[in-house]
């Protein structure tokens, strides 16, 4: 009994679907780069997370060792991002308290 294949993909169908599915990974590749260029301090330190995994000092000798890395990065990781959040929510609360008082006060004299 032959085992028919409900679904006939041609090359060029493959090729179009590997196509898309590159394309799409381009696409998120691109737009993780981009929102890190916008964090700069985050970006460096997951760079430095992955010269932990990938040992590029040649120092780390003891899976020890790496894993207290990891996690000391991991924590200066979390504080530069809670640092960096909240540097913008200031940013933003002063933007919006602005507005809302150009929209309190009052232009001209009180008569």
């Amino acid at each position: 009994m032959a085992f028919d294949n409900p679904i006939k993909l041609t090359t060029t169908k493959l090729n179009f679907i590997g196509f898309l599915l590159t394309f799409h990974i381009f696409d998120e590749i691109f737009g993780l780069v981009e929102r890190l260029g916008e964090h700069p301090i985050l970006r460096k330190r997951f760079e430095a997370i992955l010269d932990i995994a990938e040992n590029t000092n040649g120092d780390v000798i003891t899976a020890d060792e790496a894993e207290q890395r990891a996690i000391e990065e991991v924590r200066q990781l979390g504080n530069e991002m809670l640092h960096d959040w909240a540097k913008k929510r200031v940013t933003e609360s002063a933007k919006e308290l602005k507005k809302q008082e150009n929209k309190v006060m009052g232009h001209g004299k009180k008569k």
